[in-house]
């Protein structure tokens, strides 16, 4: 008896054959209810500190509450790292501001840097939303395929540029 009788053996008609699998949700309303005004809570109380370990704790929920074929998704980031990421928003923003308040006329300069970075900060984002959700063991992936990403993007952030250009073109900033 050969090894090769027991396994599957991929074939055209094999290959041809569809099994489809829906999505299951099995929460329950009460029981999110709780972690959401937890969440909540600890959020307000630590001045928005504890959003990162709330957003976690609520992707837990519903990706550890969601199924395919039986097997429930994980969601494994670490809340430090989505902190840091946040306080790197944190310090861009008042940047934005602090050069919109010390240097008017450039504050449209900075909002269109701002805006020049939002196709990569999607890339990383998305990357890291996908490196950190796993289904039966198998860590998700997702290509930083940044030169798409600002093909894509390109269109929207030279309108904005437009938009943003034509009150300082005609001097009423």
């Amino acid at each position: 008896m050969e090894a090769t009788e027991n396994r599957e053996i991929a074939t055209p008609r094999a290959a041809s054959l569809k099994t489809e699998h829906p999505l299951e949700f099995s929460g329950q309303t009460g029981e999110f209810f709780g972690i959401w005004i937890v969440n909540i809570l600890l959020s307000i109380l630590t001045l928005g500190i504890y959003s990162a370990w709330a957003k976690v704790r609520t992707k837990q929920y519903f990706y550890g509450n969601t199924q395919l074929d039986g097997s429930a998704f994980e969601y494994t980031a670490d809340p430090v790292r989505i902190l840091k990421g946040r306080v790197l928003a944190v310090i861009a923003l008042v940047a934005y501001s602090l050069v919109g308040e010390v240097w008017p006329n450039l504050s449209g300069i900075a909002f269109l840097v701002l805006m020049a970075l939002l196709p990569a900060v999607i890339v990383m984002s998305q990357s890291f939303r996908m490196r950190n959700t796993r289904w039966r063991g198998i860590r998700f992936a997702f290509e930083r395929d940044y030169l798409n990403a600002y093909r894509l993007f390109t269109p929207a952030i030279l309108y904005v540029a437009v938009i943003v250009a034509i009150p300082f073109a005609v001097g009423l900033d």
